[in-house]
């Protein structure tokens, strides 16, 4: 998801990584719902990083 926002710019710039990380944290509680810890910590950590990007800027 990450390289495809990264040419966004605008208002709305902040929206997109905000769904994007709610999205990876769905996906996240997920992994771990179905007992892939390893996984689910990949999109949790994935999570963080777009909502942090959503903040940046």
């Amino acid at each position: 998801m990450a390289p495809l926002l990264r040419g966004t710019s605008g208002a709305a710039r902040p929206a997109l990584f905000v769904a994007a990380a709610e999205l990876s944290y769905l996906a996240g509680y997920m992994a771990a719902d179905a007992l892939r810890t390893g996984l689910a910590q990949r999109y949790y950590i994935q999570a963080g990083r777009l909502a942090d990007e959503a903040r940046a800027r």
